[in-house]
């Protein structure tokens, strides 16, 4: 009697190895990359200043677009609504000393800025303003 691939105990089972590695190597650039797409997804410009220095990580994002829109992380917010919309996100981290990074766009009026700083003073948070650093040559 003559054996068959089928009986053949070498080929009864599927190799996965090839397929985790592959899998392995998406999620870690994944990984990698969402960081840099979440916190530069929102059009806002932000000036340079040459005295800027290393920011904490943010509890959280407030930008301010050129065309007066307030977004805190990714959603828009009324600015009359700002301290409502930011005290659930920054809870935990008030005592933590996280602050709360205003990137106001270049063109974005100093009436708005001063206002949502005010507003995010009187929640009991700490704004600090996100300004790029000039690249060293």
């Amino acid at each position: 009697m003559r054996r068959t691939r089928a009986d053949d105990p070498e080929f009864s089972q599927i190799n996965i190895t090839p397929l985790t590695d592959v899998v392995l190597v998406l999620l870690l650039i994944f990984m990698v990359a969402t960081p840099a797409l979440v916190s530069r997804s929102l059009p806002v410009t932000v000036p340079d200043a040459g005295t800027a220095e290393e920011a904490p990580p943010p509890a959280v994002t407030v930008s301010i677009a050129s065309d007066r829109r307030v977004y805190v992380e990714e959603r828009e917010v009324n600015p009359d609504s700002l301290q409502a919309a930011i005290l659930p996100m920054v809870g935990d981290s008030l005592g933590s000393g996280a602050p709360v990074v205003v990137r106001a766009d270049t063109a974005a009026t100093h009436g708005l800025v001063v206002r949502v700083l005010d507003v995010l003073r009187k929640a009991g948070v700490r704004p600090v303003l996100g300004v790029e650093a000039p690249e060293e040559q």
